[in-house]
């Protein structure tokens, strides 16, 4: 499933963006054809890399261009989601194509429902990738002041995105406010869906937390969304992940301070963040970091890539 999903959506995003930059970009047909299959792999898989100067900040394709835009922003959602609600897409989809083929063939309603189409997980992820993206892309519309309005809704939209652990970038994130690196910085800790090839503590965890947190305020025991109950393994993990992803965070901003001594503990806080969530961006720090640093962030891309969970899985002993 994952392989078939890969090559469906990644040949379906690279079809998309050959459409968008055909003929405006001066190369041939090869090299836009390989323009296309780089960025529509790059972004499903959350990487965030360009084979253009700037990224795609770059003056070709910041006008007239917002399809390659919304394209990329797409791939990254999906590649972001996470696997098994790609799975469940799939199985919603055959369901009502039965439904529709027995009703063409027998010329009668099926009356009899399936009963939780979406499962749990598909839902909250769902609902919780809308608000984030819906938040970010009101967040960071006030930067782009001045552009004509679809370039403007566009740019916000695919800035929005990107934090998701994509680390594309249309704009010198130097030069946005500090209000919006701050939205910035939470939408890469969040990260994508369990399970994708984003990274962060993950939607599903921090919904989790959010979830156990209101039950905690209104004095109930039990965990509920949609009528369903949480595991109580599930609250666990989730809120371990958030706790140890902060603890993680702290003692690495903290060292990097020492280290560092004449930069901003939010450019080192957004390199920390970046990295530990396999992102990609920064304020245009990392070149100037001594080695040692250096090595220090690649620690924290690591530990990010692994899991936390995982990696203290395998380094601590396990009680029996």
């Amino acid at each position: 499933y994952i392989l078939g999903f890969t090559l469906v959506i990644e040949g379906i995003g690279m079809v998309s963006i050959w459409f968008s930059i055909h003929g405006t970009l001066g190369m041939t047909l090869e090299g836009e054809l390989g323009f296309a299959a780089f960025h529509s792999i790059s972004a499903f898989c959350n990487a965030g890399f360009s084979t253009l100067s700037g990224n795609l900040g770059n003056p070709m394709v910041m006008t007239n261009h917002n399809w390659l835009f919304i394209t990329v922003s797409l791939l990254i959602i999906f590649g972001g989601i996470g696997f098994p609600i790609l799975v469940n897409f799939k199985d919603i989809v055959l369901y009502h194509l039965r439904r529709f083929w027995k009703l063409i063939r027998t010329r009668k309603l099926d009356r009899h429902k399936m009963q939780h189409l979406y499962n749990l997980n598909t839902k909250i992820v769902l609902i919780m990738t809308f608000l984030l993206l819906l938040i970010g892309t009101l967040a960071i519309a006030a930067s782009f002041a001045g552009m004509p309005v679809a370039d403007k809704w566009t740019q916000a939209f695919f800035n929005a995105t990107c934090p998701r652990t994509a680390g594309f970038s249309s704009v010198d994130l130097a030069s946005l406010s500090v209000q919006t690196l701050l939205v910035y910085l939470f939408l890469m800790w969040v990260g994508g869906g369990s399970q994708s090839t984003a990274g962060g503590v993950k939607v599903n965890a921090f919904a989790v937390v959010v979830l156990n947190l209101v039950a905690v305020l209104r004095g109930t025991e039990r965990v509920e969304v949609f009528g369903r109950e949480l595991s109580y393994d599930s609250i666990r993990r989730s809120n371990a992940t958030v706790v140890m992803s902060l603890g993680v965070l702290f003692i690495f901003i903290f060292a990097l301070s020492i280290l560092e001594p004449g930069v901003s503990i939010m450019a080192l806080t957004f390199e920390c963040v970046s990295a530990l969530s396999t992102v990609g961006s920064s304020l245009n720090l990392t070149p100037h970091l001594c080695d040692a640093s250096k090595l220090l962030v690649s620690l924290l891309m690591f530990i990010g890539r692994v899991g936390l969970i995982t990696l203290m899985l395998g380094i601590v002993k396990q009680k029996k």
